[in-house]
C-alpha cells in the first residue's frame, strides 16, 4: 500500500519510509507477503503527512535521507504524540556512533543494510506482539480496582517491557516487583519518574541495572507509595536507555577481561593507586570471582570494571596461577 493510499485514522502494522524506492517497494513486498499492512512513504515530510492519517503498530526509517534525516524524523514523530509506537532504524551506516545515537534517541533497534528481509520479518513481529500484549495488559489493570495487583511471567516478555507497561497506566504511584528462583527486587515509579530499585542484595542504580539483566520469572504490578528517600531519579525512557548503554559498556569491558583469564590476582609492588584503585585490589584480595567483586563494589559495574582493567593492564592485578 502506497502512502498517497492511506485512508482516514487507517490502522497498519508498518511504516516504511526511505528515499531508495527499490529497496522500499522489496522490503514492503516482503512484509506483505508475511501477512502484514505496510504503508509508504519516500521522505520524512510524507511521512509525518502519513502518520495525520494512519496509526502504525511499528516505523521503520532510514537514517540517511535528503531533506529531514531519519534522526530529525524520529524527534518529530515523538512530539506528534506517537511515543509509545516502536521504531526501528536502517542506515547503511555500519558507524557505532550513529547507532548509539539512534538507541540513546529512544529506538527500539537499528538495523545497518543491506537488510534481510527475513530478518526484518522478525523484528516487526516481534515489537508487533509487544505492542499488543502491553496494550491487553494496560487495559486489563486499569480495569483492576485500586487495591488489587496485576501478575504475570516475564521471560516472552522482558523486565524492560513490564516497566513500560507500568509507565503506560500514567501518572500514578506504582511498585513492579519482580521474583525469580535466585532473588526477588521492587522498582519504584512515580509520575513516570524511577524513584528507587532493590534487590536482596542491594539497591539504586546499580540494582537496577541487575534487574533489566534477569531473564525468567514473575512480575506483578502495584499502586503503592514509596515512602523512603529516593535513591535515584529521572524519567523512566532516561534511564532504561542509561543503563541499557551501561550494560553494553560493561559487557565488553567484561569480555576484554576474561580474554586475559578468569582468576586474578594483586601485585601491587608499592604501586601508587587511586582510591577506586585501591578499592578494587583490596576487594579482589577477597572475593576471587569478577561477578562477586562487581556485586560488592560500591561502583557502578562499569567503573569497577574499568578500574580493574586498567589495573590488569598496568600489571598491578594480573592473571592468578592456577
Amino acid at each position: 500500500m502506497q502512502a498517497e493510499s492511506a485512508q482516514e485514522s487507517k490502522q497498519v502494522d508498518v511504516l516504511l519510509v526511505d528515499d531508495d524506492r527499490t529497496g522500499l517497494m522489496i522490503l514492503s513486498r516482503s512484509l506483505e507477503r508475511a501477512n502484514f499492512t505496510v504503508a509508504t512513504a519516500n521522505s520524512a515530510s510524507d511521512a509525518l503527512e502519513l502518520l495525520r492519517r494512519i496509526r502504525p503498530e511499528v516505523i521503520l526509517a532510514d537514517v540517511s535521507m535528503p531533506g529531514m534525516d531519519g534522526f530529525e524524523f524520529f524527534r518529530k514523530v515523538r512530539a506528534q504524540g506517537l511515543a509509545d509506537v516502536p521504531f526501528i532504524f536502517c542506515s547503511g551506516r555500519d558507524g557505532a556512533l550513529d547507532r548509539i545515537l539512534g538507541l540513546r534517541l529512544g529506538a527500539d533497534d537499528y538495523l545497518v543494510k543491506p537488510i534481510v528481509p527475513e530478518e526484518v520479518i522478525l523484528k516487526v513481529r516481534l515489537q508487533v506482539t509487544k505492542m499488543q500484549y502491553l496494550r491487553a495488559l494496560k487495559t486489563a489493570l486499569e480495569s483492576k480496582d485500586s487495591s488489587s495487583i496485576m501478575s504475570g511471567s516475564f521471560g516472552g516478555i522482558s523486565v524492560m517491557d513490564v516497566l513500560q507497561t507500568a509507565r503506560m497506566l500514567g501518572n500514578g504511584e506504582y511498585a513492579v516487583l519482580f521474583t525469580t528462583e535466585e532473588d526477588s527486587a521492587a522498582v519504584y515509579l512515580k509520575h513516570g519518574q524511577v524513584l528507587h530499585a532493590e534487590t536482596g542484595w542491594g539497591g539504586g542504580p546499580k540494582a537496577f541495572a541487575r534487574i533489566l539483566t534477569w531473564e525468567r520469572g514473575k512480575f506483578s504490578i502495584e499502586n503503592k507509595h514509596f515512602d523512603d528517600e529516593p535513591t535515584m531519579s529521572g524519567a523512566l525512557e532516561e534511564v532504561l536507555l542509561d543503563q541499557l548503554a551501561q550494560l553494553d559498556e560493561t559487557q565488553e569491558l567484561r569480555g576484554k577481561i576474561e580474554a586475559k583469564g578468569k582468576r586474578f590476582a594483586t601485585n601491587i609492588n608499592g604501586a601508587i593507586l587511586t582510591e577506586n584503585e585501591i578499592m578494587v585490589c583490596n576487594l579482589l584480595e577477597k572475593y576471587s570471582s569478577l561477578d562477586t567483586l562487581l556485586d560488592q563494589s560500591p561502583l557502578s559495574d562499569k567503573e569497577t570494571a574499568q578500574t580493574f582493567l586498567q589495573l590488569l593492564e598496568k600489571g598491578t592485578i594480573k592473571v592468578a596461577s592456577v
